[in-house]
């Protein structure tokens, strides 16, 4: 016997607060878990992608008023 979509979706329901010998699976705790679970890797993927994604700022400051001839700074910064 085929299972319909709507069962095989209450079979992933995983926030069940009951113990196994009580516990009803429902739709909408399926759509929760799912809903979790993507929310969860695209969490996961987004900070992955943020800490190994380098930043630059570079600034160069000229002084051309320095008495001992062209000044010149470098400030470059690496966030994280």
């Amino acid at each position: 016997m085929k299972q319909s979509y709507t069962d095989y979706f209450r079979s992933i329901d995983t926030h069940s607060p009951i113990s196994s010998e009580f516990r009803v699976r429902t739709l909408s705790g399926a759509l929760i878990s799912i809903f979790t679970l993507v929310l969860t890797i695209y969490l996961i993927g987004s900070e992955y992608t943020y800490n190994l994604t380098p930043t630059f700022l570079d600034h160069v400051h000229v002084m051309p008023q320095s008495p001992d001839g062209l000044e010149v700074e470098f400030d470059i910064t690496f966030q994280h």
